[in-house]
């Protein structure tokens, strides 16, 4: 597998608890980026920074991205963990408030 030199970077990454947005964490992660993990399940956020922690510095944060005080709040919080985010990633479903994708 390729490795990409991401150290001294800072990610947010949506979606992060499963599927492709814990596979890009991983590889940030495996690159030397710290990373926010944003997600709506605290649980499988909480498994997933357990499991990662060894691989680098890393933020949760429970986030409904179609929320803008939550990404407000949540992207304070990261900052004020990890640094300015350098780079993101949306991984996440985002659904209207109806459900509809």
């Amino acid at each position: 597998m390729n490795k990409f030199d991401f150290k001294g970077r800072v990610a947010i990454v949506t979606g992060a608890a499963r599927g492709l947005g814990l596979v890009i964490t991983e590889r940030l992660l495996d690159g030397g980026a710290a990373v926010s993990m944003w997600d709506m399940d605290r649980a499988g956020l909480d498994a997933e920074a357990r499991r990662l922690g060894a691989k680098g510095k890393i933020h949760t944060a429970v986030v409904d991205v179609v929320d803008e005080l939550q990404v407000n709040s949540a992207t304070k919080a990261a900052l004020a963990y990890l640094a300015s985010p350098g780079r993101c990633a949306g991984a996440g479903n985002i659904r209207s408030r109806n459900g509809a994708r």
